[in-house]
């Protein structure tokens, strides 16, 4: 296993880099008669400078200044020690320079640091939202999430006691969209139609709110029992019964639910009052949240990744040694033939056919005529989008991407070209970490179902894969299965299934392989540091900054259990933790940055590999 003190890189690291300024302060500041000045320095640093043997330097530094006095001939001796203590400085700082150079690899001088705000901003960010305390090879997800699991704890008012890193940005995505309904400007096409509807949802919840001093228009139970999802939902004369919503909206229940029950219940009135705007006028508040949200520099970026995804997906299968040559070129054919919709659909921008869309919808924003008005959009909505598949537009502001096997698109909506995923004032390593591994990620699903076909679990195959392609493909996944059957959850009762999620275990740990690649192939010799991690590998900030996406907290053990239970009940992919583990694990670039001991729990004897 990895030492314990290996594990704080960034702060060892960030330490060792202050140590060397406080030398150089200590050396060249100006000093009084008596030495006082750069013997409080001492004093004052001693505890932050004892690295490795610059200790004794430290040592006999303070010697020096702190024996000073008034004597003529003492002084004369203080100067010449003091000059020795700075060429002792200047090679202390040249040893340690040089044995940085030497863990990293490089020839000489130090690298050249961003220095931007942006750059500033993350590195700060990456070192907060980590635990020093936990060595890498141990529990890398607790080491790369540990502070941020401290920094952004889960309260009974989320949905379910948990919170993560897409939720947070589903939930400021939702902010942003209040933000436009709640702006003084008019608003085009119809979308103050769309306002109209916002504030008499808000006027009607206050009015119930300030009538029965509680938010009993919807009442939140804590499911302890695990029965209906029905028991979810309560509400008085005012509000929509669920069976009826849901006939409209099938998902309005997970959108809403992480509104429910908040302290802050104007708070909560707000929020749920926009998810229900966003359902009934999906396509205005689309329109109105990728305007301002998603450019045309953006579109681009995100195209250009794609791009770089394909092509890298093509060259790997193009190399693999257990494909034969006919279903590598049905595969690549495949893969360069993936269509994708960025953004949001196009249509959604005529603000023309959105007016006569609406043109027979009335809807007012006083209180009294919410319910009217629910009554009108929800037959607007049924009449416009009977047997319509609208998926796209309702992906718009979620945090998000999705591939559809039936159509064979990929989704990559503008809800997840937000920060902390991508700005164009990150730096390339950031952006390819958190982002292009979810667009490797979602490719990987299209990879898997040219392999396999839609119905590949009853073994029906695409005819452009061989035999013995198909066989082989299929003992692959039969290893992830394997593996994450014996993946444990730390301080858990709750096992991994690794059949039920090995598909999304698969494109966890491809779209990690496909993002480095990109990276280290097209970006890395472009690479400058973050501040305070100028001497860190690369690859090691290239991981960290993967796993902090899978960041989650929860509000308590209970809470946590129950979650983890339902991941399993409910959900495709495997809990965040088991998630890194997989990522990680499988990654030979990974155990080799981190110096994992081959049988550790982060780089086993026997890795699931696809591409070799």
């Amino acid at each position: 296993m990895a030492k314990k003190e290996e594990s704080s890189w960034g702060q060892n690291l960030s330490q060792k880099r202050f140590a060397v300024l406080s030398f150089f302060r200590l050396a060249t500041m100006p000093s009084g008669d008596d030495g006082s000045d750069r013997a409080n320095l001492v004093e004052n640093e001693a505890t932050i400078i004892q690295v490795d043997d610059l200790t004794k330097v430290a040592t006999s530094r303070q010697i020096a200044v702190g024996s000073a006095n008034n004597n003529g001939v003492e002084k004369w001796c203080a100067c010449i020690l003091g000059f020795l203590g700075v060429i002792t400085t200047i090679l202390g700082m040249i040893l340690i320079l040089g044995m940085f150079n030497g863990l990293s690899g490089q020839d000489v001088a130090v690298p050249e640091t961003c220095e931007t705000p942006a750059c500033h901003k993350i590195a700060a960010e990456l070192l907060s939202f980590m635990d020093h305390s936990v060595a890498p090879c141990d529990d890398f997800y607790q080491h790369a999430c540990g502070g941020w699991i401290k920094l952004h704890p889960a309260t009974i008012d989320d949905a379910d006691n948990t919170t993560s890193v897409l939720t947070e940005v589903t939930k400021h995505n939702t902010m942003l969209i209040r933000e436009i309904l709640e702006s003084h400007e008019p608003l085009d096409g119809a979308g103050e139609k769309a306002k109209h509807f916002y504030v008499s949802c808000l006027k009607k919840k206050q009015m119930d709110l300030d009538e029965k001093q509680s938010l009993d228009w919807i009442s939140v139970k804590e499911d302890t029992t695990h029965g209906s999802d029905d028991d979810f939902w309560s509400g008085d004369e005012d509000w929509l019964e669920l069976t009826r919503l849901e006939k409209t909206f099938t998902n309005l229940r997970s959108r809403v639910k992480p509104f429910l029950g908040m302290k802050d219940k104007n708070e909560s009135i707000s929020l749920t009052c926009v998810t229900l705007t966003q359902s009934f006028f999906q396509d205005v508040t689309a329109r109105l949240f990728a305007t301002k949200t998603y450019g045309v520099e953006k579109m681009e970026k995100v195209r250009l990744m794609l791009d770089e995804v394909s092509d890298i997906y093509q060259r790997k299968v193009a190399q693999l040694s257990w494909m034969d040559n006919a279903t590598k070129a049905y595969l690549m054919t495949k893969l360069a033939n993936t269509s994708y919709q960025l953004g949001y659909p196009m249509s959604i921008m005529d603000t023309k056919q959105e007016i006569e869309n609406y043109g027979h919808v009335v809807v007012s924003p006083d209180a009294f005529s919410y319910s009217a008005n629910v009554d009108a959009l929800e037959i607007h909505n049924i009449l416009n989008y009977l047997n319509e598949d609208n998926s796209e537009i309702e992906f718009v502001a979620e945090a998000n991407a999705v591939y559809q096997y039936w159509k064979d698109v990929l989704y990559i909506p503008a809800g997840i070209t937000m920060e902390p995923f991508i700005s164009f004032e990150y730096p390339d390593i950031i952006i390819y970490a958190k982002f292009a591994i979810t667009l490797g990620h979602e490719y990987t699903h299209a990879f898997d179902e040219y392999i396999r076909g839609a119905w590949g679990n009853h073994g029906i195959k695409p005819s452009g894969v061989s035999p013995s392609a198909f066989a082989t493909f299929d003992k692959i996944s039969k290893c992830l299965q394997k593996q994450y059957d014996h993946f444990p959850i730390v301080n858990s009762s709750v096992a991994v299934n690794g059949t039920s999620t090995w598909d999304e275990n698969l494109a966890d740990v491809l779209g990690l392989d496909v993002a480095l690649s990109i990276f280290q192939e097209k970006y890395a010799k472009n690479y400058r540091p973050l501040p305070g991690m100028e001497f860190v590998d690369f690859k090691q900030v290239f991981f960290v900054a993967a796993a902090q996406v899978e960041c989650r907290s929860f509000s308590g053990e209970q809470a946590r259990e129950r979650v983890l239970k339902e991941f399993f009940e409910q959900e495709s992919h495997s809990p965040n933790s088991i998630r890194v583990l997989g990522q990680m694990a499988n990654n030979d670039e990974f155990s080799n940055a981190f110096n994992c001991e081959v049988g550790s729990r982060y780089n086993p004897r026997e890795k699931c590999r696809v591409f070799y």
